[in-house]
């Protein structure tokens, strides 16, 4: 009984029941990581860049830092990306393996929110006559990466098994539309944080992170309260794989056939090329406006704000399009548009134009946030499978992002030229339209009895 009340019901609609018990615990999970990762990566940045003249040619940065060029700044970033890389299919076929999603998320994410609370008391630590200079600043800068590698492995742990358990309680039919709804609440924490972080920024340092990490605290004892583990599926802990090593996770494929294998591949790479288009933006998106429009980072965070806007606006949008041009259609539309309005920036550098553009820019990248995971749900032959191929999702998305921040990080250190931020969204676009043609699996299936 237990058992039949537990599972997913067929529906045809995101019914009051799915909203209360999976669509907001997951959207303020969601909205809690959103918040996090928005103030983590337009202050984090300038904290490792700050002091160094070729970063604040202008004079417009309001902290210290350690000094670190374009290039070591995006290095450093791409932790996340690289444990990500790393780890993330083995946590995700490790949590496939126990049958339980939910104590990686119970115990990760507390302790990433503690250590994010902390990043501004260290770079408090860095003295006026020091700023900039490295060699001085060995203590805090350690304590820095100390923390910054507690926060990323709190994101592994929890995000794939947390992406796993939400769509083994979302009916296939409805995947899309509820993906939508839960986007939606987490592009709203971002768009609060980006909105508010400036402001909060320009009165103490450490207010965004008090105020923004207080409320993900909160998030996530909502979180754990209300989401219950589903216990209609078997565990792959008790099938012929295992997922001990590389080669286990990857005999996972061992039930695919050869058509869901190719598309298996073919959303890894559309997932590598958006966010090889959208990591820089994510790393060196506040630097454009303080070294190019030579404006402070408060500025910046306004930039953050519409882009969350736009992303927000199109994320319901962007659930419901594949009902009428397939979730194949939707994936290009929205790399079409990230694409125009990364061009129109480049051909017209101005802040203005340039909050605009970044808004439809959020509309377009909602797209793959929204689309992609159903997809790939939907491909797999059975949920046995979920955390495995979520994990290898994120790690070729963590893939992406691990070589195209450090890779356009050197690009600016080379040219001197910020503006190479928005020439990986024209490339990167315009290569997961040409991709996502190729799909030929991945839409909503008929619920079964």
């Amino acid at each position: 009984m237990n058992s039949a009340k537990e599972k997913p019901a067929s529906t045809e609609s995101v019914n009051k029941e799915l909203i209360l018990k999976v669509v907001l615990p997951f959207g303020f999970l969601l909205a809690g990581w959103s918040t996090l990762w928005a103030v983590y990566n337009n202050f984090v940045p300038v904290f490792l860049q700050a002091g160094n003249p070729v970063f604040d040619k202008g004079g417009a940065a309001v902290t210290y830092g350690f000094g670190l060029s374009a290039f070591a700044a995006g290095l450093l970033m791409s932790i996340d990306n690289l444990l990500n890389l790393i780890s993330g299919p083995f946590v995700g076929r490790w949590s496939d393996k126990t049958g339980k999603r939910l104590p990686f998320i119970r115990w990760s994410v507390p302790l990433a929110i503690l250590c994010f609370l902390a990043l501004p008391f260290v770079v408090k630590l860095i003295p006026s006559e020091s700023n900039g200079n490295l060699s001085q600043l060995l203590v805090p800068f350690s304590m820095m990466c100390v923390l910054v590698l507690v926060i990323v492995v709190g994101s592994v742990f929890s995000g794939v098994p947390a992406y796993a358990l939400r769509y083994q309680l979302i009916p296939s039919k409805i995947r899309s539309q509820a993906t939508g709804y839960i986007e939606l609440i987490g592009a709203f924490g971002s768009v609060l944080a980006y909105a508010l972080s400036g402001v909060l920024y320009q009165i103490n340092a450490v207010l965004p992170f008090i105020v923004f990490g207080g409320l993900f605290m909160l998030a996530i004892f909502y979180f754990l309260a209300v989401v219950k583990e589903p216990t209609h599926w078997t565990p792959a802990a008790e099938t012929s794989v295992e997922g001990r090593s590389l080669k286990d996770v990857l005999d996972v494929f061992q039930d695919f056939s050869p058509k869901q294998k190719m598309n298996v591949l073919l959303v890894m790479l559309i997932g590598f090329l958006f966010n090889f288009g959208i990591g820089p933006i994510a790393t060196y998106g506040s630097s454009y406006v303080v070294n190019v429009l030579e404006l402070s980072e408060g500025m910046a965070a306004s930039m953050g704000a519409i882009f969350f806007i736009g992303y927000l606006l199109g994320t319901v949008p962007m659930g419901y399009l594949p009902k009428w041009i397939t979730r194949r259609g939707a994936l290009m539309l929205g790399a079409g548009i990230a694409a125009v309005s990364a061009l129109v920036i480049i051909l017209a550098p101005n802040f203005t134009l340039l909050q605009i553009m970044v808004g439809i820019m959020g509309f377009g990248f909602a797209a793959p946030q929204v689309i992609l995971y159903p997809v790939l749900s939907d491909i797999v032959p059975n949920e046995k499978s979920f955390g495995a191929m979520i994990g290898l999702l994120i790690f070729s998305l963590a893939l992406a992002t691990t070589i195209s921040v450090p890779f356009w990080g050197k690009m600016i250190d080379i040219f001197r030229n910020y503006e190479l931020v928005w020439v990986a969204v024209v490339l990167a676009a315009a290569l997961a339209i040409v991709t996502s043609f190729f799909l030929s699996m991945g839409e909503a299936k008929e619920e079964q009895s």
